[in-house]
C-alpha cells in the first residue's frame, strides 16, 4: 500500500513538471557563430574566440551577452529574477562602473547551439514579446544575449553601430567606466578610466599601470578607424586625468569628457599640487593643427 502510494505520489510530481513545461514552452534551439570580424565596444576590443562569453552572430546580426561588463561597456544596466525575467535599463546617471577583461582559459568553438529565451523580458519598462522578435533574445552558456539591431540599439539604448568590411563592428555610446586588463606580455593589472562618445571615439586615461606610481601625461585617444593609441602632443604641460582626494593620494577625475574636437580632464603642475584646474587637452596630432 504504502508503495502504491508512494508511486502514484511520484507520477503526479512528474505531471506537475510536464504542466510547467508546457505553460513555458521549451525553448527553440538555434545555431549560431562566433563573429568572424573585428568587434569594438566604446573602443575597447573584444576577442570572441577567448572570452569567456563570446559575441555571437544569428541570422547576420551580432549578439552581445548581458553580463555585467558587457552591459557597463555600453552604459547599461541589467538584472535577472525567476519571477520577473529579464530586465534592461539604461545606466543611472553618474555612476562610473569598473569593468574587467576576462578570458577564458582554452578558445571558444566557431559554432554553438543557443537558445531562444522564452522567460519574461523587459527593456526600458516594456515587456518584450520574444518569440515574435525576428531577430530574439538567446540564451548561451546561462547567459541572455540581445540583438544589435536597430530597435535595441538606437532606439531603445541610444547606442550607435557602423560596420565596415575591412575594419569589423564598431558599438558605441556616451559612457565613461574604469577597464582592468592585462596589456600584451605584462602581468601587471592596469586600469584606466575610459570616456567614450557616439562618434565612434575612446579616450583612455591610464590611472595605474599595476605600479604604486600616478603616471602623468597619460591620456590616450583610440580612433576605431585606425585601431591605435593617438599620442597628442602638449609641451611644458602634465595632465593626469585625478584630482588630489584630501589624503595625500588621487582619485580619477571622472568629469573627464571628449567633444568632437577635444578632451577635458585635469591639468597638474606635479601628483601633489592641492590645485588642479580643468583642461582642454585638443587632439592637434590628429586633425593636423
Amino acid at each position: 500500500m504504502k508503495k502504491s502510494l508512494f508511486i502514484i505520489f511520484f507520477v503526479l510530481i512528474l505531471l506537475q513538471g510536464v504542466t510547467v513545461t508546457e505553460c513555458f514552452g521549451a525553448e527553440k534551439k538555434v545555431q549560431a557563430a562566433l563573429p568572424k570580424f573585428n568587434v569594438k565596444i566604446n573602443g575597447t576590443a573584444v576577442n570572441s574566440k577567448t572570452a569567456e562569453y563570446p559575441l555571437l552572430v544569428y541570422k547576420d546580426i551580432t549578439y552581445m551577452p548581458m553580463t555585467y561588463d558587457y552591459c557597463h561597456l555600453l552604459g547599461l544596466e541589467s538584472n535577472w529574477t525567476k519571477e520577473g525575467g529579464l530586465v534592461v535599463s539604461r545606466q543611472s546617471a553618474g555612476i562610473v562602473p569598473t569593468v574587467n577583461e576576462y578570458t577564458s582559459s582554452s578558445r571558444n568553438a566557431p559554432k554553438m547551439i543557443a537558445a531562444v529565451v522564452n522567460t519574461p523580458i523587459t527593456i526600458n519598462g516594456v515587456k518584450i514579446n520574444n518569440v515574435k522578435e525576428p531577430y530574439p533574445f538567446l540564451r548561451y552558456k546561462d547567459v541572455t544575449y540581445f540583438p544589435l539591431t536597430f530597435k535595441f540599439t538606437k532606439e531603445s539604448f541610444n547606442i550607435y553601430t557602423n560596420f565596415l568590411p575591412d575594419l569589423g563592428l564598431g558599438v558605441y555610446s556616451e559612457n565613461k567606466f574604469f577597464y582592468k586588463y592585462y596589456p600584451k606580455g605584462s602581468k601587471l593589472q592596469h586600469t584606466d578610466l575610459r570616456v567614450s562618445s557616439i562618434l565612434y571615439e575612446m579616450v583612455a586615461v591610464n590611472i595605474s599601470d599595476g605600479t604604486a606610481a600616478y603616471p602623468a601625461n597619460n591620456v590616450k585617444q583610440y580612433d576605431f578607424w585606425t585601431d591605435a593609441a593617438l599620442l597628442p602632443n602638449y609641451k611644458g604641460t602634465k595632465y593626469y586625468g585625478y584630482m588630489p582626494d584630501g589624503k595625500g593620494g588621487l582619485r580619477a577625475n571622472t568629469d573627464s569628457k571628449i567633444t568632437p574636437f577635444e578632451f577635458m580632464t585635469t591639468q597638474m603642475d606635479s601628483a601633489t599640487d592641492q590645485n588642479p584646474v580643468q583642461v582642454k587637452l585638443v587632439f592637434a596630432e590628429y586633425y593636423g593643427e
